[in-house]
């Protein structure tokens, strides 16, 4: 399933995380009242990936924001925001190199990148989530741009890693109808729907 083509008209790329307020990593920054990207409200969109369980989001950040900085994104916010229910949305924001203004990031952000960066990464690779998906125009002070924000609202969080930090198996093939395995146990990444990004394109496979 062909979510969004990677390029400067999907300005944006927004990764939301619903979870427990106790499971945000520590150094996520709380929702500022006012920040570089809080006058733009992606809106309006379509539905480019229905609510699909168990996706395993890794690959997509393989895919935009390369360790070694060749990739097409980078990181250009990321904070959470407590609820009174006990959940927090956590967001992590990637822009297009194209549309990134250096001047705009906040300097405090930008020392601590790498490291947000890397509790993306254990989300992703730590946990299966119920993910969506929404292609909305970028609006920039009210008016369209052109541009596009792929925004995927993840929740559902289950674990691929149990308490002593080992990777999670199942069966291969599931389990018959007396509740009996079949199949050998493997990872249950290798289970898992997955979004990555494949010749340009982002994709749900």
């Amino acid at each position: 399933m062909r979510l969004a083509t990677i390029g400067p008209n999907v300005r944006l790329i927004v990764v939301q995380f619903l979870m427990r307020t106790d499971l945000v990593p520590s150094n996520i920054p709380l929702k500022r009242v006012t920040s570089g990207l809080s006058n733009v409200v992606p809106s309006g969109g379509r539905e480019v990936m229905p609510s699909t369980r168990g996706v395993y989001l890794l690959g997509l950040l393989d895919g935009i924001c390369q360790i070694d900085s060749q990739g097409s994104y980078d990181l250009v916010d990321c904070w959470a925001d407590h609820r009174i229910d006990g959940k927090s949305s956590v967001r992590f924001v990637f822009c297009h190199k194209n549309h990134i203004e250096s001047d705009k990031l906040f300097p405090n952000f930008v020392a601590k990148r790498d490291k947000l960066i890397d509790s993306f990464v254990n989300l992703a690779d730590r946990n299966l989530w119920t993910a969506m998906g929404h292609l909305n125009p970028f609006f920039d002070q009210g008016k369209p741009s052109g541009h596009d924000v792929l925004m995927i609202s993840c929740a559902g969080r289950q674990p691929a890693v149990d308490n002593l930090g080992c990777t999670v198996k199942v069966f291969r093939d599931g389990k018959d109808t007396n509740g009996q395995g079949i199949g050998p146990k493997i990872p249950i990444t290798d289970r898992a729907p997955k979004l990555v990004a494949v010749d340009g394109d982002i994709v749900l496979n």
